[in-house]
């Protein structure tokens, strides 16, 4: 990065995230289990590789650093010293709504210690033809004022290597994506959550309709189900939370496909045949109205906005 630059600008009531951070399990949806120590590559989609050498990051994490990036937002490019973002925990969790309580406050520093401490190893080449490169961790660095937990400042710095892809210019929204922050604080479910950074990194809404591989979401994911079978009924439960919470207008599985139609879309969902007769299929973003008749094995209720 060099002088003169500027970290792409956003509303207030989004937050963003890089394409590739969120078409993978870096962030993986789960809360049950322990968190894992992970020394390796993890899944990711075509064209990107990520390795992390660390303690799992989950959905929660993936929150704080929106909050980060949310807070560095117009900021110009410049000394790497003076890019960081200040506030105290108890300002963090109100902006993230979560209870202000010790608990929270030291899942907070927990979260922050492990996009620090962690490796990450990040490749990817955007749709544009562009490569990025990461080779560091998320979190430069982390500061604590020593005072009390609530009142006491932090001061976080990202590493320039995570802010490369919301420079300002040309590319920089294929290399990112927006969601409406209030639609995911209300979502309650991990996989809600991923699902939702996943399929808005994929297009929805933007682009339309999204068609993508269940077997592939199951790996993308990291969710704690064991088969692909049992992966079906949490990914039920992820997709009805979305629908109550208007997040989505309506979804259908059918075979190894998910279709999911972005909020306002409430009419039938249609497969066509070139979407059935290809099960491989990873993703695809098209306007829903091209689709054609055919029958549904499994389709969530029409939603109003």
């Amino acid at each position: 990065m060099s002088d003169g630059q500027q970290i792409r600008l956003w509303d207030d009531n989004q937050r963003a995230l890089p394409r590739a951070f969120a078409r993978s399990a870096l962030f993986r949806a789960a809360n049950k289990e322990a968190r894992r120590r992970i020394s390796g590559e993890i899944a990711a989609a075509d064209g990107i590789r990520i390795e992390y050498v660390g303690d799992e990051l989950r959905t929660d994490d993936e929150e704080i650093l929106m909050l980060i990036l949310h807070q560095l937002r117009g900021r110009d490019v410049g000394d790497p010293e003076q890019l960081y973002v200040e506030m105290t925990r108890h300002e963090a969790l109100r902006a993230l709504e979560r209870p202000t309580d010790g608990r929270y406050y030291a899942e907070l520093s927990g979260s922050l210690d492990r996009m620090a401490l962690g490796g990450l190893k990040v490749t990817y080449r955007s749709p544009s033809g562009k490569r990025y490169k990461i080779t560091q961790s998320i979190i430069r660095k982390v500061a604590y004022a020593d005072e009390a937990p609530e009142s006491g400042r932090i001061r976080i710095w990202l590493e320039p290597e995570v802010l490369q892809f919301f420079l300002g210019g040309s590319g920089s929204e294929d290399e990112t994506f927006l969601v409406a922050w209030r639609e995911r604080d209300s979502l309650r479910r991990p996989l809600a959550k991923w699902l939702h950074s996943h399929l808005h990194a994929l297009g929805l809404g933007s682009r339309g309709h999204v068609v993508c591989s269940l077997s592939m979401i199951w790996k993308l994911s990291g969710s704690e189900a064991s088969t692909v079978k049992s992966f079906r009924v949490i990914l039920q439960r992820a997709l009805e939370d979305m629908l109550a919470a208007s997040v989505i207008g309506t979804w259908s599985m059918r075979r190894d496909l998910l279709f999911v139609t972005p909020r306002g879309h409430n009419g039938q969902i249609c497969w066509n045949a070139a979407e059935l007769n290809r099960p491989t299929i990873t993703y695809q973003a098209t306007d829903a109205a091209d689709t054609a008749s055919g029958d549904l094995d499994e389709q969530g209720p029409n939603m109003g906005p």
